[in-house]
């Protein structure tokens, strides 16, 4: 499944994540969870979102340096629904995936 975006005079195709790419996504994740220098993506600031930019640069093709360019930040934000919209299942494991975070920095 694909849905195209016009996105700063661009048409963007935003697919569907496959569950290959999901599960090199969590691998990735988790890798990097690991790093000390772990550093956040602009978009991941920006936005408190589900989807961080990794995902959106898979279901976008844009790369990472892409998404920190001139796109404007209302223009973010719809290329974030759109990615959302195409990937609710995705979304939804990201959101448990947070809660299970905030549940263990509780104890």
């Amino acid at each position: 499944m694909s849905d195209p975006v016009k996105i700063a005079s661009r048409d963007i195709s935003v697919k569907q994540l496959t569950m290959a790419e999901i599960r090199k996504f969590v691998a990735a994740m988790q890798a990097e969870a690991e790093k000390e220098d772990n550093k956040a993506h602009v978009l991941d600031m920006l936005f408190d979102d589900p989807v961080p930019a990794a995902a959106v640069s898979i279901a976008t093709g844009l790369s990472m340096d892409e998404l920190g360019g001139s796109f404007s930040q209302d223009e973010m934000r719809e290329l974030l629904d759109k990615v959302k919209a195409v990937n609710p299942f995705f979304v939804g494991m990201m959101e448990r995936l947070i809660e299970a975070g905030r549940q263990l920095n509780k104890t």
